[in-house]
């Protein structure tokens, strides 16, 4: 399977809604590019991941890792500025961008070009 990669909110949540129930760890950080990527898995879809990356990320709240998963991505408007918030209610977990996301979801062996497995760091 080639990895695939999807900007449209509503796609994004329905891939997310896979997820429910799975784990999610924060899996990779730039600080100096303010990106953050958060990484779910689920046992009965075991070669695939899914994958949110996000730009500008300037707020986290929340666990490292967790199980039960409920992930979601929601806009908003404040102050004349558009946010996206990514978002597990359950675990209480927020991350709040200024910049836009990405869902990447594909066997987690494609994904050895984005990410720096040794550190974590978003390439």
């Amino acid at each position: 399977m080639n990895m695939i990669t999807i900007t449209d909110i509503n796609e994004a949540n329905s891939l997310l809604n896979k997820y429910m129930g799975g784990k999610a760890e924060l899996f990779g950080i730039s600080v100096g590019h303010q990106r953050l990527a958060i990484r779910l898995s689920k046992l009965d879809l075991t070669t695939n991941v899914a994958v949110i990356v996000v730009a500008q990320c300037r707020h986290i709240k929340g666990p490292f890792r967790w199980t039960n998963a409920q992930m979601s991505i929601s806009c908003q408007v404040t102050n004349g500025e558009r946010e996206t918030l990514i978002h597990d209610d359950g675990a209480d977990f927020v991350a709040i961008a200024d910049g836009g996301f990405g869902v990447l979801y594909g066997e987690w062996n494609e994904f050895g070009m984005f990410f720096d497995s040794s550190s974590g760091n978003i390439e």
